[in-house]
């Protein structure tokens, strides 16, 4: 029925084409008027049924005129071959009312092009703009593995799944599971042959998102109604069906309940006022079930809990582009460039990369960057809730000279080209005052080798580890084995003194040592870095000693030992 009426709606002008030309030669009615409308109404429902046209005033504008001129053509071969002729007033009223229709479109394409502005300002109404990103602790923030390694590991495993000839992996989703982040990929049909002969989709695969030593577990769920089936039971079809007044926000993605049942969602949502810019403030998803295709539409910030992304990868990439280009205008980005930020697009999800908080909350992470092509720093990095949609930009003075996320990855390509590794999924964290490029390194596989730490404004600190924790470790220690340590102002530095209750003597940069000790009662690791100090490598266990530090936390920097037994 929805195919019907968008097919009707598609011929309004030729409807109306039709009734002048009833009214000024009647005798056209049956064997030309008639016959021309059957045709495009028919033309005009497989072309609903293909290209799902969103039942708003401007998406149906430019159908409209199609079917207009299809109609036209076919009138106008019936009513010449009649032998009836063409009257003269229906050609010009004809022509006129494609003319209506183009000025009509032409107004919308003014108005467009001058509400990028617009667009800006009601993203952000619904931001926060901060000078550092958010601090990290390897307790509380989980690492993700880059989701090409988890694909790798999900597509060995395929021989899971009975007839597994007959499928191949959807789009990978990021999520929370029973508390800890997962990635889950939908099992689809490999072609319609395949489709034609299944009885749906057998199931679902999910791994860790954040244990790169985890293996993929197959969930059997049989889903009638996914993105690789074919005609009805296409999810597209499906939501255009229940809601044909929405645009639908990049493709529709799998999401598991509390109870392990699956769901698909897709992010919907309108244009503002006689514009084509997206209404971004006012989105909503759309929650199908795959067994019987029941679909239901929601508020993005009223979705059911166990839904993480209402915002969908597309719209948030999309954010990120209208928010950077357009702060003063089109004019401004096509020949000014003032404030113009571009964002990056080396994320994992449609240029932006999925990442959890401490709490299991999600949020979409990129970067951005000059619109000089020649740039290869940031200029700041977006956070974008999933739930909600706020925008979250982080543009202090730390990011002076800071890499991107090109940059970041071309340092870990350069340490292993004997091995072809590379890096993958750079993320931004603030670790000890520092803006710091956290990146996987991938084998050329796929498959995780270890993660990297790199100092966003200083490609010569940077360190490795097998794990999360042990790579920032290392990756702490580089810091405290520079000049520059980890710098903090005077109000951040606090007195300690403490008997040594052991200490171990390592290397650091340009021929420094590091002493990195802990003391009686006290569970914080500290470091100093001798390049001033050389007489610290005397510390043994028991002295007695002051000092003034930064801590960040469970890491102490120290600055000075202002009272030692050597």
């Amino acid at each position: 029925m929805t195919i019907l009426l968008s097919a009707l709606l598609v011929m309004i002008f030729s409807f109306i084409a039709a009734l002048v030309i009833a009214i000024i030669r009647p005798r056209l009615l049956v064997k030309s008027v008639l016959p021309a409308l059957g045709l495009t109404f028919v033309l005009s429902v497989l072309a609903s049924y293909f290209f799902l046209p969103v039942w708003t005033m401007l998406s149906l504008a430019g159908p409209n005129l199609v079917a207009l001129l299809v109609f036209s053509a076919i009138f106008y071969a019936l009513a010449r071959t009649s032998g009836e002729g063409v009257p003269d007033k229906s050609i010009s009223l004809s022509a006129l009312g494609g003319a209506v229709i183009l000025v009509f479109l032409l107004v919308l394409l003014v108005r467009s092009l001058f509400g990028y502005e617009e667009t800006h300002e009601a993203i952000d109404n619904n931001s926060q703009v901060a000078d550092n990103p958010p601090s990290f602790s390897e307790e509380d923030t989980p690492v993700q593995v880059a989701p090409e390694s988890a694909r790798n590991k999900m597509q060995k495993a395929m021989s899971e799944v009975d007839n597994a000839q007959f499928y191949d992996f959807g789009d990978i989703q990021a999520q929370v599971i029973d508390g800890e982040p997962m990635y889950v990929a939908n099992v689809d049909y490999t072609n319609l042959f395949r489709w034609f002969r299944g009885d749906g989709t057998p199931g679902y695969f999910q791994i860790s998102a954040v244990d790169p030593n985890d293996n993929p577990t197959f969930v059997e769920s049989s889903m009638q109604y996914t993105n690789s089936s074919f005609f009805n039971e296409k999810l597209s079809r499906v939501i255009y069906s229940a809601f044909p007044s929405w645009y639908q926000s990049g493709s529709t993605y799998l999401e598991v309940d509390e109870e392990g049942k699956p769901w698909y969602v897709q992010t919907v949502y309108q244009n503002r006022a006689w514009t084509w810019h997206t209404d971004h403030t006012n989105a909503q998803v759309v929650v199908v079930d795959p067994e019987t295709g029941e679909a239901s539409k929601y508020k993005a910030d009223n979705a059911p809990s166990f839904i993480e992304s209402a915002y969908s990868p597309a719209m948030a990439s999309d954010m990120n582009d209208k928010y950077g280009k357009y702060g003063q205008g089109l004019l401004n980005y096509m020949f000014g460039k003032e404030d113009v930020l571009i964002p990056n697009e080396n994320g994992t999800e449609n240029k932006v990369t999925p990442v959890f908080d401490a709490d299991g909350n999600m949020s979409y992470f990129t970067d951005f960057t000059s619109p000089n092509e020649d740039s290869d720093s940031t200029l700041g990095v977006s956070f974008i809730d999933a739930r909600t949609g706020e925008l979250r930009l982080y543009n202090g003075e730390e990011y002076t000279g800071a890499m991107d996320t090109q940059g970041a990855r071309g340092i870990v390509n350069r340490q292993f080209p004997e091995k072809e590794w590379t890096g993958s999924m750079p993320i931004m964290y603030n670790i000890n005052g520092n803006a710091t490029w956290v990146v996987n390194t991938l084998d050329p596989a796929g498959l995780f080798r270890q993660y990297a730490y790199i100092k966003a404004n200083d490609a010569d600190v940077y360190a490795f580890g097998d794990t999360a924790q042990g790579a920032l470790e290392n990756y702490r220690s580089a810091l405290a084995s520079t000049d520059e340590g980890v710098q903090a102002s005077e109000a951040d530095r606090e007195e300690a003194d403490g008997t040594v209750d052991r200490v171990v003597i390592t290397s650091g940069a340009e021929d420094a040592s590091l002493v990195q000790f802990k003391l009686e009662d006290d569970e914080t690791l500290y470091v100093y870095n001798t390049s001033s100090d050389a007489d610290a490598v005397l510390m043994q266990e028991g002295d007695e000693i002051s000092f003034t530090v930064n801590r960040s936390e469970d890491i102490g920097t120290v600055q000075e030992i202002t009272d030692q037994p050597w």
